[in-house]
């Protein structure tokens, strides 16, 4: 094997580790998002991150879902209480 030969492997060998690291940070950014956004569903998400890999349909959808507000959150089940003991807010 001559130089370039050695060359052209290391240069292989290097975009293939570059596409794996790729792959997994496509995989972890949903989950990773929606935990530095404190998303209720945050677990599911990542679980959805990953199979997004899979099914690559996927993965746009849960990328959104990572971005949304986590609509009946909380504050949402406070204010049921509240009307169900008979406060107004």
């Amino acid at each position: 094997m001559d130089f370039l030969d050695v060359f052209a492997l290391v240069v292989l060998a290097v975009l293939l580790i570059a596409v794996i690291v790729a792959i997994a940070i496509l995989g972890m950014l949903p989950g990773r998002i929606a935990r530095g956004r404190k998303h209720r569903q945050a677990d599911a998400i990542s679980v959805g991150g990953w199979l997004g890999l899979l099914f690559p349909v996927i993965w746009p959808l849960v990328m959104i879902w990572a971005y949304t507000s986590d609509a009946g959150g909380e504050d949402n089940r406070d204010l049921l209480a509240g009307q169900q003991r008979g406060d107004s807010k």
